[in-house]
């Protein structure tokens, strides 16, 4: 970025800071005998005001707020706004703004109010401010160390928020929009309740229900069980009748007209039941894992679910 006012501008700009710069170093020997915070605000100025000349605005900015924060001057203050300004640094700039509310008259130093108005003008809705409420914790705004419920400022967006207190530090984004003051709490909620959860229970125990199938799978699992095991028998009875004409013809011992087509007869039927035999089997216990592992009784409720089958009569009683 160009400076806009020219090597004169700056000429004048580096003598008042020169001026400013001898202003603080005799007030460092005059009212502190150590000189450290007026020592220390010296320095910074001069360091700002080099930036300044040089078209560092931004390190200007950050130089000549420091040297503010040490020993408050509305000259110092005027300089760091028209620095932050040029340098675009929105966030710095509010924090400057709110600084210049310390000034009882404004119109006691028309520079500062003009200075201030044309920050006003370039930063407005373009920050937002983050507040982390906690107790006893150490709080973090985008990974730097900010004081628990002291307001935050920070440019609009998404932000990193951590918070720890003692163990792993609880970390969350938070969208702040223009303008807006975001409230972070720890996940307090979260910790009360665990407490209040039983150590023996399951985490997925609600409603005084527990995980799994609903009940109804495994009653269409029984009936299924129960209509193979009926084809079954079904199948076994007529493979017997089948077998039973078989040898009434005795095809045993010849071979009579007719003996080849129920020898026919009789392997598929005897075919159809051992299928039907495994796959009743299998159902039965696919069924009985089912109930045991798989589905979610009521507890309390003594749900039974049984089959009763007994030559051709069935019987299924269902109950929950």
């Amino acid at each position: 970025m160009r400076w806009q006012g020219g090597p004169a501008t700056r000429a004048r700009f580096a003598l008042s800071a020169g001026v400013l710069c001898l202003g603080l170093g005799a007030r460092a020997s005059e009212a502190e005998p150590d000189g450290s915070n007026l020592s220390r605000a010296h320095d910074a100025y001069a360091r700002g005001a080099a930036a300044y000349t040089l078209g560092d605005f931004a390190r200007a900015a950050r130089e000549l707020a420091f040297a503010d924060a040490l020993v408050p001057d509305d000259v110092t203050l005027k300089a760091a706004l028209d620095s932050v300004t040029l340098a675009d640094e929105p966030v710095l700039g509010v924090e400057l703004i709110e600084r210049a509310a310390r000034v009882k008259d404004p119109t006691a130093m028309p520079a500062l109010a003009h200075a201030v108005a044309v920050a006003e003008a370039r930063f407005a809705h373009r920050t937002g401010r983050i507040v982390v409420r906690c107790h006893d914790c150490l709080a973090l705004v985008d990974r730097a160390q900010v004081r628990a419920g002291a307001p935050r400022v920070v440019l609009v967006g998404v932000h990193l928020v951590a918070v720890q207190r003692g163990g792993a530090p609880e970390e969350r984004l938070v969208t702040v929009a223009a303008d807006e003051t975001r409230e972070v709490l720890p996940d307090e909620a979260s910790a009360e309740h665990d407490a209040t959860v039983p150590k023996g229970l399951p985490e997925t125990v609600t409603n005084d229900q527990t995980a799994g199938l609903s009940p109804l799978w495994f009653v269409v699992g029984a009936a299924t069980t129960v209509g193979l095991g009926v084809a079954t028998i079904a199948s076994a009875v007529d493979t017997l009748n089948d077998h039973g004409r078989f040898e009434s013809f005795g095809c045993e011992s010849s071979s009579a007209p007719g003996c080849a087509g129920l020898a026919a007869t009789g392997r598929g039927a005897q075919t159809r039941t051992t299928w039907l035999a495994i796959g009743s089997g299998a159902a039965l216990a696919g069924t009985a894992a089912l109930g045991i592992f798989g589905v979610r009784w009521h507890r309390g409720g003594g749900g039974t679910v049984s089959a009763h089958l007994a030559g051709t009569t069935t019987a299924l009683r269902v109950t929950f």
